[in-house]
């Protein structure tokens, strides 16, 4: 299978654009909704390195790549929707990629994400600060680093740092996944 990207088109951004302002009933429909809330094709890519573990998950509507790297050691797996929650994934066996099917549900994967993040590093409305320069949220107390940004009604952005430790949502709707060229076992 030649190399080949997953991306979504049409995002319901315009990419690049900066943030709105919200009033407090949307910003806890996200920071409390229910799973239901992100059913729908949500694309972004979670980020996050804490004790020496850097992880990357990107989430596509057909596609998923989770990369965790350890001390130097990366591990790298990347799935494909084939049909309904049948994927393809790509596991590496030596410099080669190797192509199976496996289930995934990949809703799950990335609503649980999500929803957990928005429940750890996202406050309340109240403790936040709106600027107009970049549309952005931020957190009033300076002793941490957090941003929220939304567009056209949707959370975008998340980003929380303390330390060296960072979270944060990004990407969201511009998110692509790079399918490695790959062989099937026989």
């Amino acid at each position: 299978m030649a190399a080949h990207t997953l991306k979504d088109n049409n995002p319901p951004i315009v990419v690049g654009s900066i943030g709105e302002e919200v009033d407090i009933d949307t910003w806890n429909s996200f920071r409390y909704g229910s799973n239901a809330k992100f059913n729908g094709n949500y694309n972004f890519t979670y980020h996050s390195y804490s004790g020496g573990t850097n992880l990357v998950q990107s989430f596509t509507k057909n596609g998923y790549m989770i990369e965790s790297m350890v001390t130097g050691r990366t591990s790298t797996l990347y799935y494909e929707r084939k049909s309904g929650n049948t994927f393809y994934q790509y596991s590496a066996v030596g410099n080669e990629w190797l192509r199976e099917e496996t289930t995934l549900n990949l809703q799950n994967i990335y609503t649980s994400r999500i929803v957990d993040e928005l429940y750890v590093h996202m406050f309340d409305f109240e403790n936040y600060e709106y600027n107009t320069d970049d549309g952005k949220y931020y957190y009033l107390d300076y002793g941490f680093g957090t941003q929220v940004m939304f567009q056209n009604g949707y959370l975008t952005h998340l980003f929380y740092a303390l330390g060296t430790n960072i979270f944060e949502i990004k990407l969201s709707f511009e998110t692509t996944i790079n399918i490695p060229k790959s062989y099937y076992y026989k």
